[in-house]
């Protein structure tokens, strides 16, 4: 009887291994791509730009950033979420942050949900 509880406690740490290894290659697989897409924008972008958004369009954008959030707290309500709606909201967030520490986090959300798209994307037929 102990040698089948040792059998299958080993059974299950292999599993657990080989589920982390996976997860691991996947998540490096994923940043690879990401690097490498990053090195090829600094060769076509070189320069930074020297503002985020222009002075003049922060109001516009900030009124078009909270109809949008609007619209996707009601399309989340009725079940009728959509990806570019969402992708907005977090996008215009970033470019309608004044504090740097808050826009830090509205990028890193955006990043998050980059990631949770091409997750999602690759499942889809």
């Amino acid at each position: 009887m102990k040698a089948c509880l040792v059998l299958y406690a080993l059974y299950c740490i292999f599993v657990i291994i080989s589920f982390a290894y996976l997860l691991i290659k996947y998540e490096f697989a994923f940043y690879a791509k990401i690097s490498k897409e990053r090195k090829r924008q600094n060769k076509i972008h070189p320069e930074e730009c020297k503002q985020i958004i222009d002075p003049f369009e922060y109001d516009d954008l900030k009124t078009l950033a909270e109809i949008i959030k609007e619209q996707n707290d009601y399309d989340e309500k009725s079940g009728h979420g959509t990806w570019h709606k969402i992708f907005l909201e977090e996008l215009l967030e970033i470019f309608t942050e004044k504090d740097q520490k808050k826009r830090e986090i509205e990028i890193i959300q955006l990043a998050a949900l980059c990631k949770r798209f091409y997750e999602w994307s690759r499942i889809q037929p």
